[in-house]
């Protein structure tokens, strides 16, 4: 199993939207994932919290469906930097 590695071009697209979008609160962090999931299709909770500062992305998502948009959540097991199998939540807009 192969560790996950987010391509270069999505991660500066990432650091782009978090300099957009400064700030640490809940809603500034709900913004930036949205805008990840329509620039770019998918985001992984750990993109989530290493390139867009979300600390805690399913608290973040749980609140944004509550707010409208259909985010889905897809499962997928990567290995982890420290050579560890993990399960992630690769997040979509339906």
């Amino acid at each position: 199993m192969k560790a996950h590695i987010t391509p270069m071009t999505k991660r500066k697209a990432l650091v782009r939207i978090l300099h957009s979008m400064p700030g640490n609160s809940a809603r500034t962090q709900q913004q930036r994932i949205v805008l990840a999931l329509r620039q770019l299709g998918t985001v992984t909770t750990s993109e989530l919290v290493r390139w867009l500062d979300v600390p805690r992305p399913g608290a973040r998502v749980c609140e944004l469906r509550k707010l409208g948009p259909p985010i889905a959540t897809h499962w997928r097991t990567d290995t982890t930097e420290a050579g560890k199998p993990h399960r992630f939540a690769l997040y979509t807009l339906n």
